[in-house]
Formats: structure tokens, C-alpha cells, sequence
């Protein structure tokens, strides 16, 4: 190698070295890391005393630049380097945090595995879903955005009546309108409310407003996301909508829908009341009397903590001081079943 070729080596990869002093290392080898995409790995003595930073007479294997020609590290080399040197990086050590030689994050390779492409389909959509794009009415939608204050009262007696039926009828639009033509029939000048809207009341004074999907009959999956478009079920082949309804009349009449309760306007209507409202503020009550054990366990006079809820471990503990936690803040637990990790498994033993 040329003394200019040398000096030309030495400035385009200043950044790529890593010190070992830097970090703590996983391995017995303490030589630095140097990386370069296309670049062969040699260890010649001599190219380790050119390349600067590395001890000669240490003939074990330590990875260094070799066989480059001027023109081979551009900047778009230079940048992959980076990307590669923060990889070795990782596996080098994973006990101290290590900052990000990338601005941004690659994007994941589009998979070719069906069930794979599926998924990094859905999360595309999460990550890009909005309220605007959501099926909520632009009722709830603006209600969302603009909470309701003060607690649910319905003092309205057709109102109440018209909320009496609905219950009584479990719901039953048919049943509903028959009780209701009744009931005008003998006291015309009782203003019932219309199924439509007593379902719009109850939604707004208990916070459940329901989406509808359409779903496959034999229960395989719901048609949302990539299967939003789709006429049948990718599993079953079983058509989406009721085909004589769509021979007859040229109707898509969904043959089976699943319902989903979307958890921010019940949140909302629990702060409404003046039970709910206090019940919300619970986990703020119980921080306070987690962190008042934890002091007085500092003193020789002090009671022992009490564990009582999963509030008073030291995971939680830790994660609210980290976060900040406030009474405006509601937290929201899932517990959802096991997972089956291979698709051809015949039991769960």
C-alpha cells in the first residue's frame, strides 16, 4: 500500500474504529473493530501496522480493511459501514447502552412467507391509523375530541320509558317498534324515541358505540385490513356476503359481523359519573400509599409494606417514577390467552 493510499484509508475510516476502552466487552479480544462493506478480512501484520491503532505482534485473528482500492469508499459505502459497525457494536456488548449511528431506522425487508407478508401488512396500517381513517361516526368521532362534561342525567320521561322498552326487548328492533305503536296507540301524545335513536342515547350515556365488521361465517377471520376488499375467506373460500341476497336484489348482505367496543368513550363516560369518577382515581390513591410504606420503611418505627396489589411491586413502582404518572393518566391492563408458536402443532402438551 501507498503512503497516499495509507493516508486516504486513515481519514475514511477515523469513524468506523471503535476502542475497546469504550465499552465492556463480551470477549477475551480487546482489538478494535474496523468495518467496511465488500471488503475482504486479512491479517496481514503489515496492513495492521499501515492501518495504525493495532498491535502488530498480536498475531490472533483481529478483523482490519485490506485489498481496497482509492475509489471504493463513497459515501454511500461509508454510511452502510456505519450501519454494519453499529451491528458488530451490539453483539460486541449488552450492558451499556450504545446511541444509534443511523438518523433513521431501515425499513424491514418485504417478506415473501404469506402469513408473514400479512403481518407486516397489518402493522403498516397501525402505523399509519388514524382517528380520521376509523369507522367512528362523526358523532362519536367529535365527541372523542370534545368530551361531554358533567354527569349522565336523563330525566326526560319518554326518554326513560323509551329506555325501559329497549331493555325489555333485549335489543330486538322488530319487538321494540311493536311495544312502542302500543303504547302510541293508547297514549298518543307520548314522543318514544326510534330504535335508531334510543340506541344513540344508550351510547352516549354508557360510553359503548359499536363498530361493525364483517367476518367469514365459519369464524376464520374478519375481513379488515388486507382483507378489507376481499369476497371470501382466504381460509375457507366461504363468500362474504349472503349470495342470494347478492343474486336477487344485488345486495351485500354481510352473512356474519363481529363488533368491537372501542375503549375511549367508555373511558370518557366512566369520569362522568361521580362513582365512576372516583373509582378512576384509584390508581392514584394507591401510589400515594405505596410511596408513604416506602418511606416509612426507611424508619426503625415504620410499618412493614403491604402487598396488596400489583401496584406495589417495584416494576410498577419504578415505571411510574419514570413515566409520571399523574391522576389525569388511565392505565389500561390486558391479559389475553397463549400463543401456539407452530402452525402444525396437534396439542398443547
Amino acid at each position: 500500500l501507498s503512503a497516499e493510499l495509507e493516508d486516504e484509508i486513515n481519514e475514511r475510516t477515523s469513524d468506523l474504529f471503535i476502542e475497546p476502552d469504550s465499552i465492556e466487552p463480551r470477549f477475551q479480544d480487546s482489538s478494535p473493530i474496523i468495518c467496511a462493506p465488500n471488503v475482504p478480512l486479512v491479517n496481514s501484520d503489515e496492513e495492521q501496522q499501515l492501518l495504525g491503532g493495532i498491535d502488530a505482534g498480536n498475531s490472533e485473528e483481529q478483523p482490519i480493511l485490506g485489498d481496497i482500492d482509492s475509489g471504493y469508499l463513497d459515501e454511500t459505502e461509508v454510511s452502510t459501514a456505519r450501519a454494519q459497525a453499529q451491528a458488530i457494536l451490539n453483539a460486541y456488548t449488552d450492558s451499556q447502552e450504545v446511541p444509534s449511528l443511523e438518523e433513521e431506522d431501515e425499513p424491514l425487508p418485504e417478506a415473501y412467507i404469506e402469513s408473514l407478508r400479512i403481518s407486516q401488512d397489518y402493522i403498516r396500517l397501525i402505523q399509519n391509523a388514524t382517528l380520521d381513517k376509523d369507522k367512528l361516526d362523526k358523532d362519536t368521532l367529535y365527541h372523542l375530541r370534545n368530551p361531554i362534561e358533567g354527569p349522565v342525567n336523563i330525566q326526560d320521561p319518554d326518554d326513560r320509558l323509551s329506555l325501559e322498552i329497549f331493555t325489555a326487548t333485549n335489543a330486538s328492533e322488530a319487538t321494540y317498534n311493536q311495544c312502542c305503536n302500543a303504547i302510541l296507540h293508547r297514549y298518543s301524545d307520548s314522543k318514544l324515541l326510534s330504535f335508531y335513536k334510543v340506541k344513540r342515547l344508550i351510547a352516549a350515556a354508557s360510553g359503548v358505540v359499536p363498530i361493525m365488521d364483517d367476518m367469514c361465517i365459519n369464524s376464520c377471520h374478519a375481513f379488515t385490513g388486507p382483507f378489507s376488499e376481499l369476497d371470501a375467506c382466504t381460509i375457507c373460500f366461504e363468500p362474504c356476503f349472503d349470495p342470494e341476497q347478492l343474486a336477487k336484489h344485488g345486495k351485500k348482505v354481510p352473512r356474519q359481523q363481529t363488533c368491537t367496543f372501542p375503549l375511549g368513550p367508555q373511558i370518557q363516560t366512566l369520569r362522568r359519573s361521580t362513582d365512576g369518577a372516583e373509582e378512576m382515581c384509584y390508581l392514584e390513591h394507591k401510589i400515594k400509599d405505596v410511596m408513604e410504606q416506602l418511606d416509612n420503611l426507611e424508619d426503625e418505627h415504620g410499618s412493614n409494606m403491604i402487598y396488596d396489589d400489583i401496584f406495589c411491586g417495584s416494576d410498577f413502582v419504578e415505571f411510574a417514577d419514570h413515566v409520571q404518572i399523574t391522576n389525569k393518566d388511565t392505565m389500561v391492563f390486558i391479559s389475553i390467552d397463549s400463543v401456539q408458536l407452530y402452525q402444525s402443532k396437534k396439542s398443547d402438551t
